[in-house]
């Protein structure tokens, strides 16, 4: 378990129709400096932002590191 700095977002109607991203998938957003040293996201990891839990299908950072945006879906909080 890492504690991280994010956030989400929606996809558009028009990305998600053209990318083929599922209605119930959204953006969770985790800000890079917020990681530990090593640390990256991805595809099955589990992610909670604020009360909700998600759970990754991909995840993608920007040139500078700066941004990671996870293509995602909520799930049950885990035990």
């Amino acid at each position: 378990d890492y504690p991280f700095e994010g956030f989400t977002d929606n996809y558009s109607d028009f990305f998600k129709a053209q990318a083929g991203i599922p209605d119930t998938d959204l953006k969770v957003c985790i800000f890079g400096k917020s990681l530990p040293d090593g640390v990256r996201p991805g595809k099955d990891d589990k992610a909670q932002v604020g009360p909700v839990w998600y759970q990754l299908r991909n995840a993608k950072v920007d040139p500078a590191g700066a941004l990671w945006e996870c293509q995602s879906f909520e799930i049950e909080a885990p035990e």
